[in-house]
């Protein structure tokens, strides 16, 4: 391959990099390990791609200068070759949610391996020990570069075998869209292996990146991670599309909050304030129809947005969720009762010209039955 082939194709892999980053840190959704990991895997391979770009213009180049730039680049280019394997290998720890001392364990291990990888490379300008550099300005591959390449199939091979022992959290699809950043990347460095010059390994990277975006990521920042429903970003931009789409036809919205849930959290833990989230939102998924829009809003309130323009479909939803409650409390399977407060109200009859006051109408609706419950609940 000539240079401006590669160059080419490392152009179009660093622009695919910085959309997938951009799009991943475009959300004003909550920061989570697992957001924080992919992010920092993504910056690690669009990084090495850079230095691919930079290598192939100085390689073979006449001038001192050139040879002194080919030294600096690659002893980055070759100790930066397993960190997209090892901070891979850290999104798949913290997407299976270990415990933050096992990936502490597991970060402390990596940081011996990659400060050891940083010494040998640093060695190789005078002892040709990863690469060599001639005189005339040529990039060579030194023994202990297969080291490198060991280490980073290790990681890759490690990543994997997490993904297939807990295979319970992940459907095949998106087992398949992990594993991904084996195949590819394998595939990129039996490439490079089997043809001297050639370095693809980072570009397959970047596809396999590019596949767990679409299939994965860009998913789970619209999916709220305990309930599974949709996050508050998504709604706000649901609602304010059915905003503008409203002088055609009207719609409804339903706020709720679980009552007395702090008493939950307080007195049989977080983890039962958790079930009591994930019971609660199963109960509005089964109480709603599959055009209905649900979503945690924040907490332990949630929101529904309804195409209709009768009261009766309104009740109707409310009447559901309080039947399967009901159904619930009676079993004395959880050791607190399920109840809510609600307010609803359609977009056209709350007089409003935009979604965040028709939210706050509506909110502030629900709290005001919250509150006469509270009263009533008070009076002896």
């Amino acid at each position: 391959m000539n240079f401006f082939t590669l160059s080419d194709i490392n152009i179009f892999s660093a622009v695919i990099l910085v959309i997938v980053y951009y799009f991943t840190n475009d959300y004003h959704t909550m920061e989570t390990r697992t957001r924080t990991s992919f992010k920092n895997l993504t910056l690690s391979v669009f990084f090495l791609i850079v230095l691919d770009l930079l290598w192939n213009a100085v390689n073979g180049r006449d001038g001192m200068l050139f040879f002194y730039l080919n030294n600096f680049i690659n002893f980055f280019r070759n100790a930066f070759s397993v960190l997209p394997p090892i901070l891979w290998a850290n999104y798949i720890f913290n997407r299976l949610n270990d415990s933050p001392e096992k990936i502490t364990r597991y970060n402390r291990i990596s940081s011996y391996i990659f400060t050891g990888i940083l010494i040998m490379t640093a060695l190789s300008p005078l002892f040709g020990v990863v690469y060599k550099i001639s005189p005339d300005n040529l990039y060579s591959r030194g023994p202990m570069y297969f080291v490198l390449v060991l280490i980073a199939i290790c990681y890759m091979l490690t990543g994997a075998y997490m993904i297939i022992r807990n295979k319970e959290p992940y459907r095949l699809k998106k087992a398949i869209s992990l594993l991904s950043f084996v195949v590819f990347p394998l595939l990129g460095l039996l490439i490079q292996l089997l043809f001297y010059g050639v370095t693809l390994v980072w570009n397959f990277s970047a596809i396999s990146i590019f596949i767990i975006y679409l299939r994965i990521q860009s998913k789970e920042q619209t999916t709220d991670y305990l309930t599974g429903l949709n996050t508050r970003a998504a709604f706000d931009n649901y609602i304010n599309m059915k905003v503008e789409a409203s002088v055609k036809k009207d719609f409804a919205l339903i706020m709720i909050d679980i009552d007395k849930f702090k008493i939950i959290n307080d007195q049989y833990g977080h983890i039962s304030g958790d079930e009591a989230l994930v019971v609660f939102s199963e109960v509005i998924r089964q109480s709603v129809r599959s055009t209905d829009f649900i979503a945690r809003y924040g907490g332990d309130e949630f929101v529904i947005l309804i195409d209709c323009e009768h009261r009766k479909d309104v009740d109707h939803v409310i009447n559901r969720i309080k039947k399967h409650l009901d159904e619930i409390n009676q079993t004395g399977e959880l050791r607190y009762n399920l109840d809510f407060s609600y307010g609803s109200s359609f977009f056209r009859e709350a007089g409003k010209n935009n979604s965040d006051k028709f939210i706050d109408h509506v909110d502030q609706l629900m709290y005001q039955q919250k509150h006469f419950k509270k009263t009533i609940s008070a009076k002896p």
